[in-house]
């Protein structure tokens, strides 16, 4: 990848696409500071920039870059986390034998768990903008609860699977092959909240020899659950309960753009909010989205 790349350049013939704004010429939202991108889709849009996987846009991804048919699991099993992060739930399985109850042998399985204790993509009603309560096309988190809307439709994530679910072209960054691979020093511990600048994503991206496209699916690779994999029970406690720090992408006006400007479709990455914890760093992306649509 060359520099310039980091401009994103426009793949399939969608004339929507096109029209996308720069981050400096998103549409303003009254009371939002700029960059909430609720306008660029029109008004009740609910699929935000995976309104990038268009048709030609998956298409070109599947003929360019699918070469042997190997496929990669890339989430984490369901009861990975078993020091849940927030006081959540822990993930629980129970078998259930029908034996007794239909007279045949058979098993169903229930499984409750809080989808926030393992991968996910979180949705457009997880994290609200914190100053006034608002989420993504501006539902109100009181209107949510207190019944003023359907809250299983107004951002549901079904939206996202009438329209194909989230399919594309998948552009891992991986930080932690590249540190270990190019530097003497000892690469910064996951926990140490350790930001990733911009600059060494794109180092990242060039040593890896990897061009954006609009509509990429963004994968950061941070270390974190290598190190959640390799740590005792206490190092788990005080890592997720009473530190809950860890390593993520750098929260700065640049790294915002730069998200923005190369129109990534998702991103998502192996910590547990892709910017580095903790938050509330000015300028930053202030909040825990797996996806940059929540934007």
């Amino acid at each position: 990848m060359t520099s310039s790349a980091s401009h994103g350049h426009l793949n399939g013939s969608n004339s929507s696409m096109s029209a996308i704004p720069n981050f400096d010429k998103v549409p303003a939202v009254p009371g939002m500071p700029h960059g909430y991108a609720w306008k660029v889709w029109g008004e009740g849009d609910q699929l935000g920039t995976l309104n990038l996987l268009t048709p030609e846009v998956v298409a070109r991804a599947a003929q360019e870059n699918i070469r042997t048919g190997d496929r990669v699991q890339i989430d984490w099993g369901l009861d990975s986390v078993d020091v849940p992060t927030n006081q959540r739930k822990h993930f629980h399985h129970e078998l259930i034998y029908l034996k007794e109850k239909l007279g045949v042998y058979a098993t169903d399985d229930e499984v409750h768990l809080n989808t926030q204790t393992s991968s996910q993509w979180d949705g457009f009603n997880h994290f609200a903008h914190q100053a006034t309560g608002v989420y993504y096309g501006g539902l109100k988190h009181d209107d949510l609860h207190s019944g003023a809307v359907d809250k299983t439709d107004k951002n549901s994530m079904h939206k996202w699977c009438l329209n194909g679910g989230i399919a594309g072209r998948g552009v891992l960054v991986d930080w932690v092959h590249w540190w270990e691979s190019t530097k003497t020093e000892p690469i910064p511990a996951a926990n140490s909240s350790y930001p990733i600048p911009l600059s060494q994503i794109k180092e990242v991206l060039a040593w890896q020899k990897t061009e954006l496209c609009t509509g990429d699916i963004l994968l950061l690779r941070t270390g974190v659950v290598r190190c959640f994999e390799q740590a005792s029970s206490e190092e788990k406690v005080k890592g997720m309960i009473e530190n809950d720090n860890f390593s993520g992408f750098e929260a700065t006006e640049e790294s915002k753009r730069w998200l923005w400007d190369n129109h990534f479709a998702a991103v998502a990455s192996d910590n547990m909010s892709f910017e580095f914890r903790p938050h509330g760093v000015k300028g930053g992306i202030a909040s825990s989205p797996n996806a940059i649509c929540v934007f």
